[in-house]
């Protein structure tokens, strides 16, 4: 009976550990939480939602001047490609793709190496 009434008394050592990695934990849990909350908003920024694709395209950026790319995402208002190989594009160019029967003029909102997100200013079907 005496021994569930002992208290084994933690040392400095211990004490401090246990602070520390309190201390840890804090800040990871409000990293995590910031995180979070900063990829949330980011999304609902966006108007509509992406949708993952891996179709082959082209990117027409002057009358002979004609490169194969990739969509990588796209959404109703914009896309994300990628251009093989990586190049700088002009911030207008046409964009055709034959599997969606897309043809469209796209305008470059930002590019990252050989990605590129582009808005769609106009397009139609082709049938």
């Amino acid at each position: 009976m005496s021994f569930f009434k002992k208290r084994k008394q933690k040392t400095a050592m211990e004490v401090a550990i246990e602070a520390e990695a309190a201390a840890l934990s804090k800040r990871f849990d409000q990293r995590l939480r910031a995180t979070l909350q900063h990829g949330a908003a980011r999304e609902e920024t966006r108007a509509y939602s992406r949708k993952k694709d891996l179709r082959v395209a082209l990117a027409i950026f002057a009358p002979e001047s004609e490169k194969s790319c990739r969509i990588v995402d796209h959404s109703y208002s914009g896309m994300q490609i990628e251009l093989l190989p990586e190049e700088c594009c002009p911030e207008e160019f046409a964009l055709t793709i034959p599997t969606l029967a897309f043809i469209g003029v796209v305008r470059k909102v930002w590019q990252n190496g050989n990605r590129v997100g582009v808005s769609i200013l106009r397009w139609s079907e082709v049938s």
